[in-house]
């Protein structure tokens, strides 16, 4: 041979390890061979019918565990000898996707098959120590036999069927009889994959269809009624919260339907779980990336008509066609959303009040949703619940005390201190919104950044004593100040900050309390154990970085005469250890959770007052 010269030899393929490669990499489920052999039957079918207008087709699975088999029969279309030999032995070679790639598929005759990249009877192998077909064509005066074990060894020749159509048998491996001994394993796996198909598929000499052919979401015309019955038996699911129809006609074709779960606990939302179908067989259920992130609280069913499968039929591929579907399906949610809340707010908030954590967390990243939750989204405030336009349109500021600023926006976070908030905020003036579930004042932060964009200068500021304005415009005291060092070191119990000023005198304290460190304290537990849903740990991370004090506020009314006559004295007085115990008293009625250390020095005060009384 001469030097450089190129020898051409034949492409070998070992079939034990392209079984081997499906088996532990192309494949997650050992009953794919039942969904192959069924699409194969499927599409025998479907191309009898272009030819046959009137015939309908069934399929027929037979189990024998006596002799160890599993067959798949249809009635459709068949093969020849030499179709057998083209495209039953060869790898990558598939009749129906050279039926796609002919002419056939501008006309649309081939828009209903499902099979494509001709490995689907191969697959077989993962159950069987041997494969056997029997096919006929319809008029066909001879039928083929086709046989083949895990070896490279095919015999074919003249078979014995007289029917028209194809039956494939699997003699299974001992590993796999449970699919012939387990008619229930069997039917699961055949709802699973196949329920959609309008083809009736039966199992041995039963005359029901195992399949229900069809869903209310994939008829010509839905009726609302049967597609939420559908939807709902379909996931288990007794009711749920709102029903969304999807439907896109021109490609990337769309359809299906989406609900709102009930069946959730609210707030802890894992992945969504959607059904998708191509040409109503099973793909997957729970396409990654599929709906937005955010929608985690949907579940139904999509069939994507354009899409592309992987080779294993188990998702799709990652290209154009379902990027537009994607977007399709989002600008879907999104209009149904705004349009619920404007002509169905009764169920919006529903929704609102169940889904509340995923939507407030997600809101925060996603700019569309956050305008929804803007106009829609209701607020606990002290005035009652209100959307944030309607609590900002209410919440001018006053230029005497904040001549900077158009709006003050006050909130509350501390669910202890809800009913006197409440209290002291005026019904008819700005009211205060009690952000008391996570995330709350992280979006209502950014719906007031999105506001200021339009030129409104707009204040956030914690209903908190040291808030510039609080203690004057909400409270009406006056004379706001801290009290000097050596009280606050004798007063400040648990490290609450102690301020002074000039009330009604009713009262000769009184105490706001933080509960944020006790929150953020319990968030850092589960986050060490581990048990912070994935989709939260991003959110949890930034309310864990927010600032915040971590310490109760206790205000002296300085017209108190308690207050007056201490204050006038020094620390060491008795009345200082009087009016200690009255701000000990005033944080545990706020909802304080007294220190040992805390609790021991008011017994000590005490103590202290009953030995220096007279």
């Amino acid at each position: 041979m001469k030097p450089h010269e190129l020898r051409r030899i034949p492409f070998k393929v070992e079939i034990a390890g392209v079984i081997e490669i499906m088996g532990r990499s192309l494949y997650s489920d050992r009953a794919t061979p039942i969904r192959e052999l069924i699409q194969n039957a499927h599409d025998g079918i479907r191309r009898r019918r272009l030819a046959e207008l009137d015939f309908l087709g069934k399929i027929r699975i037979e189990a024998d565990p006596q002799a160890g088999t599993l067959s798949v029969e249809d009635d459709g279309v068949g093969l020849d000898e030499a179709e057998a030999e083209r495209y039953l032995g060869t790898v990558g070679v598939s009749l129906t996707g050279a039926l796609k790639s002919s002419g056939a598929r501008g006309s649309g005759a081939t828009e209903t098959l499902i099979g494509q990249f001709g490995i689907g009877l191969l697959s077989g192998f993962l159950l069987a120590e041997r494969i056997e077909v029997q096919s006929l064509k319809p008029g066909a005066d001879r039928s083929v036999i086709w046989i083949a074990g895990d070896d490279t060894d095919i015999l074919i020749g003249e078979g014995t069927r007289t029917e028209p159509g194809t039956k494939v048998t699997l003699h299974l491996r001992p590993e796999a009889l449970q699919f012939a001994q387990d008619a229930d394993v069997l039917i699961e796996k055949v709802k699973h994959f196949a329920d959609y198909l309008e083809v009736p598929i039966f199992l041995g000499v039963s005359q029901k269809p195992v399949n229900s052919m069809g869903a209310a979401w994939l008829e010509p015309t839905v009726d609302e009624a049967e597609l939420r019955a559908d939807l709902f038996k379909r996931f288990g699911e007794e009711e749920g919260l709102a029903v969304l129809r999807v439907e896109h006609s021109s490609a990337p074709r769309v359809r299906g339907g989406l609900y709102v779960t009930a069946d959730r606990t609210p707030g802890f939302t894992s992945d969504s779980t959607v059904h998708v179908t191509l040409k109503r067989m099973l793909i997957s259920t729970s396409v990654r990336d599929l709906l937005p992130p955010w929608a985690a609280f949907l579940r139904g069913a999509l069939e994507l008509a354009d899409c592309i499968p992987t080779a294993n039929r188990e998702d799709l591929v990652r290209d154009e066609s379902l990027e537009r579907v994607r977007r399709q399906i989002a600008e879907s949610i999104f209009k149904w959303m705004e349009d619920l809340a404007e002509r169905d707010d009764e169920t919006w908030q529903a929704i609102c009040e169940w889904h509340r954590y995923s939507l407030v967390g997600s809101a925060l990243d996603v700019g569309r949703l956050r305008r929804a939750l803007r106009k829609s989204l209701r607020w606990n405030t002290s005035a009652g619940e209100l959307t944030f336009d309607e609590f900002l349109a209410r919440s001018e500021s006053d230029p005497l005390l904040a001549p900077e600023a158009d709006y003050t926006v006050w909130f509350n976070i501390q669910r202890r201190q809800e009913p006197w908030i409440d209290s002291v905020f005026d019904p008819d003036g700005p009211p205060c919104v009690h952000c008391l579930r996570s995330f709350e004042v992280s979006l209502l932060s950014q719906l007031i950044h999105d506001a200021s964009e339009s030129g409104k200068r707009i204040q956030l500021l914690a209903a908190k004593l040291d808030s510039p304005g609080f203690a004057t415009g909400i409270l009406g005291v006056r004379d706001h100040e801290p009290v000097a060092a050596e009280w606050q070191e004798f007063l400040g119990l648990d490290g609450a900050r102690v301020f002074s000023a000039r009330g009604g005198g009713e009262h000769s304290s009184l105490a706001l309390v933080d509960e944020s460190q006790e929150v953020k304290g319990r968030i850092a537990s589960l986050r060490e154990a581990s048990r912070v849903p994935p989709g939260f740990r991003a959110l949890i991370e930034r309310e864990m970085a927010s600032d915040g004090e971590g310490a109760g506020e206790v205000l002296l009314d300085l017209n108190h005469l308690l207050v007056q006559r201490a204050l006038d004295r020094s620390p060491r007085h008795p009345l200082a250890n009087v009016l200690r115990v009255q701000v000990a008293n005033a944080l545990e009625s706020a909802g304080a959770k007294l220190s040992p250390a805390s609790r021991e020095i008011r017994k000590n005060d005490l103590d202290w007052v009953s030995e220096t009384l007279p």
